[in-house]
């Protein structure tokens, strides 16, 4: 009778380990697949760039994908900054246009340089 209650205290902390092991696994692609959705991507911040940013949002992600390249503001609203992405995005919801719809006139930064950043995305 020993033996078995021995082998089933075994058996339940097996268990409890078992369930640790998938509760924290759980938890690990919680925290970097969805809760972060910037992690890999690049943003664009009024802070890094100062006085030289060049956007009315003070901070933004650059996304690029198959050329397509774009900003999205935090209500996830979708700038184009080339045709490529004004294609992909045109008629939906989110999708506010031409970055030009959010530029500074006469920003220091260009968004020739924003783009160059972008597209280090794609590659």
């Amino acid at each position: 009778m020993k033996i078995l209650k021995w082998l089933l205290g075994i058996f339940v902390l097996i268990i409890i380990l078992f369930a640790l092991t998938i509760l924290i696994g759980t938890i690990g692609v919680l925290k970097d697949g969805k809760t972060d959705k910037l992690k890999d991507q690049s943003v664009l911040t009024k802070a890094e760039y100062g006085a030289e940013y060049p956007y009315t949002i003070d901070k933004l992600a650059i996304h690029c994908e198959n050329q397509a390249i774009w900003l999205e503001d935090n209500s996830l609203n979708k700038y184009a900054l080339n045709g490529i992405a004004y294609n992909k995005f045109n008629g939906r919801g989110d999708f506010k246009g031409y970055t030009t719809k959010i530029s500074i006139k006469n920003a220091q930064t260009k968004e020739t340089d924003i783009i160059e950043k972008a597209l280090k995305l794609c590659n």
